[in-house]
């Protein structure tokens, strides 16, 4: 048995161990992608050139010439590649599942995210981890900002509303209430649920009013139906704010040098701290930016409350969130995920929302070792090491009131030795992970590949298209041309173009959107016979089996009966078919929703690239112009052949589970009838709304007249040096084009030829089943034609 360091012994060993390489992340491999491979470094520093190169020849923009104006501002936004959305991963799990620590790790930043040891750090607000944003260069990519969103005011009303009601029906349920459908009877889950939301209530009020005295002293009955404690709390949140430097958006800003520096800033702001006057209950959300690699790649961690946490507002918002993120990674202990019922709900729930491919579940706390073992470690073997732990904490105590900070940390280092080594003597074979085996990197691996398709077709999209169009732009500006030639013309033209287009793209376009629906609601038919048996079930065994009186009173209240309304057997505490037949249906919608969702991406993409391909055919034209029961009759008595209630359950029977028109198959076929005719009809509004757009476009090109003015001969100049410049820019630009992989641009170049061969004739089938499939070409500019003109005068069409 190895001999146990003393503290002299271990201060040593740390000195001499000081150059132990740290783990660097830099090296992990990254899922294979063309992204990778792309020069991006190259490609910046290529177009911060390019742009430099244009704005030392219009050293002054000319404040009379709006091409040159133009071009100044388009050369400035070449540095700058469009970023779209941040993808957003949604962290979750039970309190003390170990999202701080997975934080902590991903980033590789101790002290970043507030871990279990400072309390429910974690669970009172919503953490949002996002880049830095704009460029980050020298002591900047050292600053950690914090934002924090306070509630705006219609918000922060609610809140209070919302907790003083829930504490006023709890505290004084006896008393009179306005709220006259309370239910009568509460079921054990509501008084829980009630409890709870008390118990929110008062830790807000504790918070706000700066303890339970004070909160004791403010709140009364009367007092709350007056609204007067409710006005006096929205005095004491702006009070609370007032204190603080809040903008006009309430938010504030907190900047650190490191987490260390910012977290205390912050903290009163996210959990309750002893001795400070907290306003985590007014806090909407918090957002901290940094540099990171990970980060840089436009993506977005959301670090969600823990399940079980007692706020229920909190937890309402935090579940709103979670439905709009892109990827939700559940975490969960290893010993218990497989078994535990709120991993297993929520990773189910996520899968419905968000589809399998966007769901993972990480294992937590593998190598743990719980208090309950290690107190197990008795005897003369463990009693020497637990002697030197209590001695180190005794020790870091005196040093932290002496404020010897070296002391401490050294101190603190010594605990978790001894720590370690007591359990390696009781659990001699559990070694140490190595940082693979923690799979630390390989969810950093898939977090960096989450958005590289993204990223790749915004470089990709910047370099192949939008810097030769700022070429193509600098070639029309130094031109002398007159672009009026066949300018009368063009109304007729471009109607032509439209009147051709829009009959094409209303007819197909309805066609695709009916193929979609069918192979949506496939989903949602797949499990149809089992729909059909849970509706049975429901119908046949617990509907038809209520007794007389009872199954009248549901269907005089056509399927509800709200709690405490009926003593009748089985209605205490109320009933409702309507929300029973959703339920059964509920995950056959979602089943539909999550593949309606996905081809809606798709025919979004088919939609604007098909308008695309009118603009881009426009652009050429332009730059080369020249009930089922009846009425019963009054007067006439009801007569019935069989029992009343028999023949409405009879009835029942018949309408809800008969083979051939059974509910399913009716409710299946009307929603299905009701999207397509939905879809149809705002397609067919939207088409027509735009081709009226088009056509009061083809009337104004018909009443607008060019404009001309004078380029003055500094103006002149600057389109002299512009043209000289002219062979060096389309030099530049086949340069950044050569920073991507040679593949990436034969598919390109491939594109395009086939883009300019479709032209026009091109089906709109083509369009909507490429786009489905993400093999439709992207568009490129057009060369613009020389036409002779005078020196000295400009000619533009106005746009």
């Amino acid at each position: 048995m190895s001999t146990i360091l003393t503290e002299k012994e271990f201060e040593t060993y740390v000195k001499e161990h000081k150059s132990l390489p740290r783990y660097d992340s830099t090296h992990e491999q990254r899922h294979p992608h063309p992204w990778w491979d792309v020069q991006k470094s190259n490609i910046d520093a290529g177009l911060k050139d390019l742009s430099m190169k244009v704005r030392h020849v219009i050293v002054e923009e000319p404040k009379d010439d709006v091409e040159l104006r133009h071009v100044v501002r388009s050369a400035e936004g070449l540095c700058q590649i469009p970023r779209g959305k941040p993808i957003q991963v949604a962290l979750t799990g039970s309190q003390g599942a170990g999202k701080s620590l997975l934080l902590n790790a991903l980033f590789d930043c101790d002290g970043l995210s507030l871990t279990g040891a400072d309390g429910q750090a974690c669970t009172s607000a919503i953490i949002r981890y996002t880049r830095y944003g704009g460029h980050v260069g020298g002591s900047d990519a050292r600053k950690y900002v914090a934002e924090v969103q306070f509630l705006k005011a219609d918000k922060q009303g609610e809140m209070i509303n919302e907790h003083a009601r829930s504490y006023y029906h709890y505290q004084h349920a006896g008393d009179d209430s306005d709220d006259e459908e309370a239910p009568k009877y509460k079921t054990l889950g509501q008084d829980e649920l009630d409890r709870r939301m008390k118990d929110t209530a008062e830790d807000v009020f504790h918070t706000l009013f700066g303890g339970d005295e004070n909160f004791r002293a403010a709140w009364s009955p009367s007092s709350y139906r007056r609204g007067e404690f409710v006005r006096l709390c929205q005095v004491k949140c702006e009070e609370a704010l007032s204190h603080i430097n809040v903008d006009h958006d309430k938010k504030a800003t907190f900047v650190g040098s490191d987490p260390k520096d910012l977290l205390p800033q912050i903290k009163r702001y996210m959990t309750k701290v002893e001795g400070e006057t907290c306003l985590w209950p007014l806090v909407d959300s918090i957002s901290i930016r940094f540099y990171d690699p990970l980060l840089e790649q436009n993506i977005e961690i959301v670090d969600l409350l823990g399940w079980g946490d007692i706020n229920a507002a909190r937890t309402r918002y935090a579940d709103q969130i979670k439905d709009t993120v892109d990827v939700e990674m559940i975490l969960g202990d290893t010993i218990r995920i497989a078994t535990d019922d709120m991993v297993i709900n929520n990773a189910r729930s996520a899968a419905i929302n968000h589809g399998m491919g966007h769901v993972k579940l990480v294992a937590t706390k593998i190598d743990a070792i719980s208090p309950n073992q290690l107190a197990q470690c008795t005897g003369p073997k463990f009693d020497d090491i637990k002697n030197r732990i209590e001695l180190a904490e005794n020790d870091a105590i005196e040093a932290d009131e002496e404020d010897d900070a070296v002391k401490c940390d050294l101190l603190g280092k010594y605990k978790t030795y001894l720590e370690r080594r007591l359990k390696q003597r009781k659990f001699r074979d559990q070694p140490a992970l190595t940082p693979e085996e923690t799979g630390i990197p390989g969810i950093r691996s898939y977090l960096f590949h989450l958005p590289a398709q993204q990223n790749f077709e915004e470089y990709k999209t910047h370099i192949f298209h939008t810097v030769p169009s700022f070429i193509d732009k600098v070639k029309r500006v130094v031109d002398h041309s007159d672009r009026d030639i066949g300018f009368r013309n063009l109304a007729d033209d471009f109607d032509r173009i439209r009147t051709s287009f829009i009959p094409k793209f209303l007819l197909q376009g309805k066609t695709h959107f009916g193929k979609l629906s069918r192979s949506s609601m496939s989903k949602m038919r797949s499990d149809t016979k089992s729909y059909k048996d849970q509706m049975d079930d429901v119908v046949l065994g617990s509907w038809l089996q209520l007794k007389g009186p009872t199954f009248n009173k549901i269907l005089k209240g056509r399927g509800s009966v709200l709690p405490g309304t009926s003593r009748a057997k089985g209605l205490e505490f109320g009933c409702d078919w309507n929300n029973e037949l959703a339920t059964v249906l509920t995950p056959g919608f979602k089943r539909w929703y999550n593949a309606q969702f996905e081809k809606m991406r798709a025919m979004e993409d088919a939609l604007t690239y098909a308008f695309n391909i009118f603009c881009r055919d426009v652009y050429h034209m332009m730059n080369a112009s020249a009930s089922a029961f009846k009425d019963r009759p009054n007067g006439k008595k009801k007569t019935y052949v069989e029992p009343k209630v028999r023949y409405q359950k009879r009835r029942l029977r018949t309408h809800f589970t008969d083979g051939d028109q059974h509910f399913v198959e009716r409710a299946m076929e009307e929603f299905h009838a009701l999207i397509d005719n939905t879809i149809s009809e705002v397609f067919e509004q939207h088409v027509a709304d735009i081709d009226t757009r088009l056509e009061k476009f083809g009337e104004d090109l018909r009443n607008e007249s060019p404009i001309t003015y004078t380029i003055t001969p500094a103006g002149q100049d600057m389109r002299t040096a512009l043209e000289k410049l002219l062979p060096t820019l389309e030099e530049q630009a086949t340069a950044l084009r050569d920073w991507f992989p040679t593949e990436v641009k034969r598919e390109v170049e491939t594109q395009l030829q086939s883009s300019s061969a479709h032209g026009t004739s091109k089906e709109m089938d083509y369009l909507f089943e490429g786009i489905a499939k993400r093999k439709v070409p992207a568009l490129t500019s057009s060369r613009t034609v020389k036409i002779k003109e005078e020196p000295g005068t400009k000619r533009a069409k106005l746009e």
